[in-house]
C-alpha cells in the first residue's frame, strides 16, 4: 500500500514539473559544463560585472505558479552552463491563459576580474 503510494506521488511530481514548457535559443555553439542551479543568480537590472549572453530562455504553464516557472528557469540557465539569468522587460507576462517569464542567461567574464 505505501508503494503504491509513493509511485502516485512520484507520477504527480513528474507530471507537475512536466507542466512547464520551456523554449531555448542558443546564442553561441560552444556547448558549456553544467553549472549547479544553487549558484545561479536572478536578476533583473543589468549586472555592472562584463558578461556575454549564451542563451535567450522563456518558461511557461497555463497552470503551475511563480515559484515552478523560476525553478525551471534556474535549472534550465544551469543545464546550458549560464552564471545568471537577467530577466527582461517581458517577464511575467500573460500570453492567453498562460504565465510566461523570459530572460538572457549570462556568463561572466571571468578574467576580467
Amino acid at each position: 500500500m505505501k508503494a503504491a503510494g509513493r509511485a502516485v506521488a512520484v507520477v504527480g511530481l513528474v507530471l507537475a514539473v512536466a507542466c512547464v514548457n520551456s523554449d531555448v535559443l542558443r546564442l553561441e555553439e560552444s556547448v558549456r559544463p553544467a553549472t549547479d542551479p544553487g549558484g545561479i543568480r536572478l536578476i533583473a537590472q543589468e549586472p555592472t560585472e562584463p558578461y556575454s549572453v549564451i542563451a535567450l530562455l522563456s518558461v511557461s504553464s497555463p497552470d503551475r505558479g511563480v515559484e515552478a516557472l523560476r525553478e525551471r528557469l534556474i535549472r534550465e540557465a544551469a543545464r546550458l552552463g549560464g552564471d545568471a539569468v537577467l530577466l527582461d522587460s517581458e517577464s511575467l507576462a500573460r500570453t492567453g491563459e498562460k504565465r510566461r517569464i523570459s530572460a538572457k542567461v549570462i556568463v561572466f567574464e571571468k578574467d576580467a576580474f
